[in-house]
């Protein structure tokens, strides 16, 4: 996508405003102010290299001073020279409403540390409104948080040159000379505003006109990395479900760009228990919806909804439950995913006669099951054979296995069979053969083929025989292709 043109020069008065020293300062939820503040240099400085460092005494909820200053300069006074800066505040999208006293002092030294050559005092009452947000001005918004953003080309190089990203801190100015110093400078600039357009977007996602909440989620969810492709695997995480605990904890704050991160890398460790795999996947679901994709969101939230029924909606905002909604009215999932049969019959091939194992699992109509572990138990218990396989998928979902005849051994009391159905992140979300394993009768011959829809799987999965069916098929290593009407599946 085409980084978005925005003059740089709108952004001082349009994202970040600056207040004259003395207040009061009225700030909305979700902006940042810059605050004048001035007083007499006690001491000149030896070099022209000076920073200010601001502390804040008082901390009223839902206000943060940033830990760094703008414009510092000195001026001639009619006493002494004056010291003058801006100290930076930002209120939180979710401030609590109201009047607050904050007291801040900048300390001003010279840029080793060796003296300190003033201290500016700031004593003001804020006040925090509502968020006044129009669709203009989230489009503002959108344009600079991409413009400015950390992967935008202009500030990807000075990222590098400087190495300062996700900056909190300046570097040291006495460390760079001339142009490196300015971009530097218009760098930070830009961080700054490409946050306080982030937070803009964020108040503006809490307001209760649906219409402007839904354009300033879908600004938000923009910023979201694309959803991977299957061999594009993130690492897994040593505490996957504690991240989707800190994942939704981002994504109710309207911090979805980072809530994706975490709950995509949570839904791809398999150690995450399967009953916290709904929480992530409605959410990244939402997200996915408010970018318009449309097909893979309905996809991550029937998903969750197969796996667990009772799973809630990701948020009571109705930009970010619409799909959720559609899903669960279609009801295509009547209780939660669980095995369906399991099937072992002698098949005769060139090179002699094979067993093929086949474990069905569903309601699985959204495709949750990617691939699976079928073994074959011996009688004491222990794993004769195995073999790992991609699921057929359909509104069930087939899990077949061939195995040679001495792999199964003596059959006449039937196959032991055990067999695992994974999902995308290797999580197993459904089980057959545990911990006993199923006893299955070796038949002569496959059993035939019935075709079903699933609605009659969530009728209670009576056999009706149906023509036409569309037949839903896995070519091998691509993506299903879909199909309206009955699924060919087998029982």
């Amino acid at each position: 996508m085409a980084t978005p043109q925005l003059d740089p020069a709108a952004l001082e008065t349009v994202l970040v405003r600056k207040i004259p020293p003395g207040g009061p300062v009225t700030i909305a939820r979700g902006e940042t102010v810059l605050v004048g503040v001035t007083g007499p240099l006690r001491d000149p400085p030896d070099t022209n290299e000076i920073d200010g460092k601001p502390f804040m005494s008082t901390r009223p909820a839902g206000i943060t001073l940033l830990p760094w200053v703008e414009e510092l300069g000195i001026r001639p006074g009619k006493r002494a020279a004056m010291v003058d800066t801006w100290v930076i505040f930002r209120a939180d999208p979710r401030a609590p409403l109201g009047d607050a006293r904050v007291s801040v002092r900048v300390d001003v030294v010279e840029n080793n540390g060796a003296r300190n050559l003033a201290i500016l005092p700031l004593d003001i009452s804020i006040k925090v409104t509502e968020a006044q947000v129009s669709t203009s001005a989230i489009e503002r918004d959108r344009a600079a948080y991409a413009l400015f953003d950390g992967r935008a080309e202009a500030s990807a190089r000075l990222i590098s040159t400087f190495s300062v990203e996700r900056l909190e801190m300046p570097p040291r100015a006495s460390a760079l000379i001339g142009d490196e110093k300015r971009a530097l400078r218009a760098f930070l600039a830009a961080r700054l505003r490409a946050d306080a357009a982030h937070d803009h977007l964020r108040a503006a996602a809490d307001i209760a006109d649906d219409a402007i909440s839904a354009a300033a989620i879908a600004a938000l969810a923009s910023e979201a990395p694309p959803y991977p492709k299957p061999d594009q695997r993130p690492a897994p995480l040593t505490q996957p479900a504690r991240a989707v605990d800190q994942g939704i904890g981002l994504f109710d704050r309207h911090e979805l760009e980072l809530a994706y991160l975490l709950l995509y890398r949570a839904r791809m460790t398999p150690e995450l228990p399967v009953a916290r795999l709904p929480d992530a996947l409605v959410r990244l679901g939402a997200i996915e919806a408010a970018r318009g994709n449309a097909a893979l969101a309905s996809d991550l939230t029937g998903q969750a909804l197969c796996i667990r029924p009772d799973v809630g909606p990701p948020s009571t905002r109705a930009p970010l439950k619409a799909t959720f909604d559609e899903v669960k009215r279609r009801g295509r999932c009547a209780h939660a995913m669980a095995p369906h049969s399991v099937t072992a019959a002698v098949v005769t091939t060139p090179a002699g006669p094979t067993v093929l194992v086949r474990a069905m699992f569903g309601p699985d109509p959204y495709h949750a099951i990617e691939r699976g572990l079928v073994e074959v138990i011996d009688a004491g218990g222990a794993v004769r054979s195995k073999r790992e396989v991609r699921a057929t998928r359909g509104d069930l979902a087939a899990l077949e296995a061939s195995f040679e005849a001495a792999d199964v051994g003596d059959a006449i009391d039937g196959v032991r069979v055990r067999a695992h159905a994974y999902d995308a992140g290797g999580i197993v979300v459904s089980v057959t053969g545990v911990p006993d394993p199923r006893v299955v009768p070796l038949a002569a011959e496959p059993e035939k083929e019935l075709e079903i829809t699933w609605w009659m799987w969530a009728a209670g999965g009576a056999a009706v025989l149906i023509g036409g069916a569309a037949v839903i098929a896995l070519a091998s290593g691509g993506e299903p292709t879909r199909a309206i009407g009955p699924v060919a599946v087998r029982f």
